[in-house]
């Protein structure tokens, strides 16, 4: 055995399959990726509506999804009507392998999402709220088959939901094991980190290299949040009640490597 299942085939892979004599080999379809944006106060990219807000996010996780191997494909917008979120995804599920839904899953009287995926088949909604601080109006269901993550309207929980919820199951379904993305990382705290009373606290992270070691900032995610997120190159999950001291080291979740600002030249190393 030269190549096991599960690997992602690089350009060494290829040259080593060729001197082989192999032309063909069988691989994982990309996933079809549906990502449906709810609330009556967005519009398109293009629309001519100045007082509602640009689908701007929905660009975002797009992103995310085609980083991770597969192929999204962004279905609109539906208000909040529950006939038309129902709508817009049976229309659109048969030729999807997963679907991603951004706001509209809270507990508010315009949050139907959850309803919705109730409605749309067996089993329907599997899950509707976690205690992890931002993303506790997130929730997972599955519809025929097909797995279905309600990522919330605020960004950075939306991003965070894709990491801990979402990108498993794209793993799976590209190939991989659940959690063989992102590389986890060992990053040294510049600052404490506390966790909150009974909850878990999902937390980015601005990761620089200092010293010859990943140093980790932890990032607010109130205010300010598409800055923030074009900072974050990685983050952390604290526990309930738990204090991570400044300078210790733990384990990160890294989606982007640390930009480096200098490159220096590949160093000889000699006896």
């Amino acid at each position: 055995v030269v190549l096991r299942k599960g690997r992602m085939i690089t350009p060494n892979d290829i040259g080593l399959l060729i001197a082989l004599g192999m032309r063909r080999v069988a691989v994982a379809r990309k996933p079809r990726v549906g990502i449906l944006s709810v609330g009556g106060e967005l519009r398109d990219i293009d629309s001519p509506e100045p007082d509602k807000v640009v689908n701007n996010y929905a660009y975002v996780i797009a992103g995310l999804v085609s980083e991770s191997g597969a192929i999204p494909i962004i279905l609109g917008i539906a208000s909040d009507h529950l006939e038309e979120i129902v709508e817009k995804i049976r229309s659109h599920i048969d030729e999807l392998n997963m679907v991603l839904t951004i706001g509209g899953c809270s507990v508010g009287e315009k949050d139907l999402v959850a309803d919705a995926v109730k409605m749309l088949g067996e089993p329907g909604l599997l899950t509707h709220g976690v205690k992890v601080v931002p993303l506790k109006v997130s929730g997972c269901g599955s519809i025929d088959g097909k797995p279905i993550v309600m990522l919330p309207g605020h960004i950075v929980s939306a991003v965070g939901t894709f990491y801990v919820f979402a990108l498993p199951l794209l793993n799976v379904l590209c190939g991989l094991t659940p959690y063989s993305r992102p590389h986890p990382t060992r990053v040294q705290l510049d600052e404490e980190m506390r966790g909150k009373p009974g909850i878990d606290v999902f937390k980015l992270l601005e990761i620089s290299v200092k010293d010859g070691k990943f140093v980790g900032k932890p990032l607010p995610w109130g205010t300010n949040l598409l800055s923030h997120l074009i900072k974050a190159n990685g983050f952390i999950i604290i526990g309930a009640d738990t204090t991570l001291g400044k300078d210790r080291m733990v384990e990160a979740a890294l989606f982007r490597l640390p930009e480096v600002k200098e490159a220096a030249p590949p160093v000889w190393l000699k006896e």
